[in-house]
């Protein structure tokens, strides 16, 4: 059973100041995601140097805990329940209290329930600019994996196939994004399928497995060790996604239209990734209402960040995109 943790506020900030108590170390609260404790993560040590601290401590999601990614500045993570990790993210982002001596607020600003960033940049750099307070140009320091034991290597290869020219990875879950129906997925496991390709599904906890895949579960150190032993990874945009950008992986990740600013190969520049930016809904959604305004007009869409061939209108088109381009590879 969930235990619902709810304090007072100042139970709230007392329970911050003890574990904040090394005056000498930064400590980051990083409430959100996968992506964001990545991003966050990488670009501590920037802060660090900024407020002259000597290492940094970041606070997180107890689901970070099995990652198996660490950063070279960071000496320590303190791992809270999500329930107490919202109740201090409340405070913050009620009170404004975003940074002081040795403690900085890891994610993007609010103020009266509006963010505020800007919106000219990708998200790293938003990141940069309007939650951390360091130069655009500071560069991401990518995440350490833990070694690989034999025994864990041994394991991996007994229970997976991984065939360089044939086995791809599906990662149809995501925390942040609305996911892609099922028989989406499905399909395009059935034409993987007629090229003679190994499908798995990487699934966490309880995540579906997509019908005709087998599960593969890895943690980012393991999957780190696998990048180079398959073909490639095909997934709906999510932090594992996030940290496979960050690695020598071949990625084919689908993004909604038009949020350019969450794009794997803008965010990490030289990045193996394409994206297939999800338009069906936004065009239909836009005729939709044309339509009930007695419109009828022929829809051209575009955007300054985007270019035209990686704007899909419908999911057949995403699925014969996305088996053509793993041919190719």
């Amino acid at each position: 059973m969930d235990v619902k943790i709810e304090l007072p506020r100042e139970e709230i900030k007392n329970f911050i100041k003890e574990i904040t108590p090394n005056k000498n170390f930064l400590y980051m609260f990083i409430p959100c995601s996968i992506g964001d404790f990545l991003i966050a993560g990488g670009l501590s040590y920037a802060v660090q140097l900024r407020k002259n601290k000597v290492a940094t401590i970041l606070i997180a999601q107890e689901r970070m805990k099995n990652l198996a990614v660490k950063f070279e500045n960071v000496v320590d993570t303190i791992y809270l329940p999500i329930d107490l990790v919202k109740a201090v993210d409340t405070l913050i982002q009620g009170t404004q209290a975003y940074e002081w001596d040795n403690f900085i607020y890891g994610n993007i600003h609010t103020v009266d329930g509006k963010i505020i960033w800007d919106e000219t940049l990708n998200l790293v750099d938003r990141y940069k600019k309007n939650a951390l307070d360091i130069p655009l140009d500071t560069p991401l320091m990518m995440p350490l994996t833990y070694p690989i034991s034999a025994k864990n290597i041994s394991a991996i290869k007994s229970r997976y196939i991984l065939d360089r020219r044939r086995t791809i990875i599906i990662l149809p879950h995501a925390k942040t994004f609305a996911e892609l129906d099922e028989i989406f997925w499905e399909e395009l496991t059935r034409r993987l399928h007629e090229k003679n390709y190994i499908v798995y599904t990487n699934v966490n906890a309880d995540e579906t497995v997509i019908n005709g895949t087998e599960p593969i579960e890895l943690n980012f150190s393991e999957l780190n060790y696998i990048v180079d032993r398959v073909k490639c990874f095909i997934g709906l945009r999510s932090g594992a996604l996030d940290f496979l950008a960050m690695t020598p992986a071949q990625i084919f990740s689908i993004h909604k239209f038009p949020q350019w600013e969450n794009d794997l190969s803008v965010m990490y520049e030289g990045c193996n990734n394409k994206t297939f930016y999800d338009a069906v809904k936004y065009k239909s959604t836009l005729e939709n209402y044309l339509a009930d305004k007695g419109l009828s007009t022929k829809i051209k869409i575009a955007h300054k960040h985007i270019h035209n061939e990686d704007v899909y209108f419908s999911y057949e088109e995403i699925l014969s995109g996305i088996v053509t381009a793993v041919e190719e590879l």
